[in-house]
């Protein structure tokens, strides 16, 4: 009854030749003996209230479901991993977006930029034109756990020849949005998408669906849980449709408020209203103050400084408000610089207990940073606030840089 009994109409009932029918139940057959090994689906021994014999462990979320060909591969990797590590949170994303179809336009955009910034740079070093093309033919977009997951995927298929010609592809989008500190229009003017916006949107809604339905509850830590609000948050920015009518199918007896879409700014979906995905959004260009101070860019800094310019990917936004100049920023950040010579920049640097993000106070919310150097003293901040009133102008969280010192 139930399930089992659908899917058996559906592999017999059809228009495919009797022998491709016997390949599909063969290959329904292992599917269903993985899911029972991995305690995925259970078999009672009485039927249940519903009648049915096999169901869905218990101990998964109501909406829990694999979605992709490869999505009892993840939620095996996910389970495996360390929760203990830093760098968790992102390692479980990266394991998702690794199960993803993919978006073949985004890749080849990350691979031309990634081919044409090796250029740039051999170029500057004056490597010959041989070694240049050799050099070109190496390049390759973000991969995250490359080797790992390829690892990891060869010995699942001993396990589960079911899989056939599926293979795991790992890839980094939503991750890069996330570690770069970008928003959508970013991310899309970086790659020149400007007519690819669609392709994105809908593979950010994927990773977001897939990170909601196939990380079981144990898995769930709230840094994970933070990264899949801060998506969700920033998908509804865009567009709110796509999650609302998503949302709205998992929960029809819930009522669906309807939000407008980006293009909407007078009644825009109030961004400081989800305190989770909001700290994330703070924490983010938090950190992305230590990163451009890794990199010595006072123009950017200075720039960091100024509430006025709105980023969403158009450089040539005019600076009116800024509060550090480019000599500023530079005479702040020499003492460091006299100590050391690198900032780090690891799991540890970006997480929550290196980032402080205070109570409101008007239209302000206090931000700081810290610095984590290379000899472990750690002494060093970057400090400013949170604008509220333009964080909702902007659907993102507006921060701007005041000072950069010592504790």
């Amino acid at each position: 009854p139930g399930g089992c009994a659908a899917v058996r109409q559906l592999l017999t009932n059809n228009h495919e030749t009797r022998k491709n029918q016997r390949k599909h139940i063969r290959r329904a057959i292992s599917i269903y003996r993985s899911l029972r090994d991995a305690e995925v689906l259970e078999e009672l021994d009485t039927p249940d209230a519903e009648g049915r014999m096999v169901r869905v462990t218990l101990d998964l979320q109501d909406d829990f479901a694999l979605n992709q060909p490869l999505s009892l591969f993840a939620l095996e990797v996910i389970e495996s991993l360390d929760t203990a590590l830093p760098d968790h949170a992102l390692n479980v994303l990266s394991v998702i977006e690794a199960v993803l179809e993919n978006p073949g336009a985004i890749l080849a955009a990350q691979l031309s930029k990634a081919k044409t910034d090796l250029i740039s740079e051999l170029k500057r070093e004056g490597v010959e034109y041989d070694d240049r093309m050799e050099r070109l033919e190496e390049v390759e977009y973000p991969k995250p756990l490359k080797e790992e997951l390829y690892a990891l995927f060869n010995e699942f298929r001993t396990h589960h020849p079911w899989v056939g010609g599926d293979t795991v592809k790992p890839k980094s989008v939503v991750r890069e949005l996330y570690e770069r500190v970008m928003t959508f229009g970013e991310y899309v003017s970086e790659y020149g998408m400007k007519r690819s916006e669609g392709i994105v949107l809908r593979y950010l809604t994927d990773a977001y669906r897939a990170l909601q339905q196939t990380v079981p509850d144990t898995e769930r830590t709230p840094e994970v849980d933070e990264i899949i609000e801060w998506l969700g948050e920033l998908i509804r920015q865009v567009d709110s449709s796509l999650i609302d009518e998503w949302e709205s199918l998992l929960n029809p007896a819930e009522e669906q408020v309807s939000t407008p879409t980006v293009d909407d700014t007078e009644t825009r979906r109030d961004i400081t209203k989800n305190e989770q995905a909001f700290s994330v959004m703070a924490r983010n260009e938090a950190f992305r103050w230590v990163q451009l101070f890794a990199r010595r860019d006072y123009t950017a800094l200075s720039q960091a400084s100024d509430p006025s310019i709105e980023r969403d990917g158009n450089d040539t936004q005019q600076r009116s408000l800024a509060t550090i100049s480019v000599d500023e920023a530079s005479a702040m950040s020499a003492p460091f610089w006299d100590e050391h010579d690198m900032v780090i920049l690891d799991a540890d640097a970006r997480s929550k207990h290196s980032c402080s993000f205070g109570d409101a106070s008007g239209q302000r919310r206090t931000l700081s940073q810290m610095v984590h150097d290379p000899d472990g003293f750690n002494e060093w901040k970057l400090t400013g606030y949170v604008d509220l009133e333009r964080s909702r102008e902007q659907g993102r969280a507006v921060a701007v840089l005041e000072s950069i010192g010592r504790f």
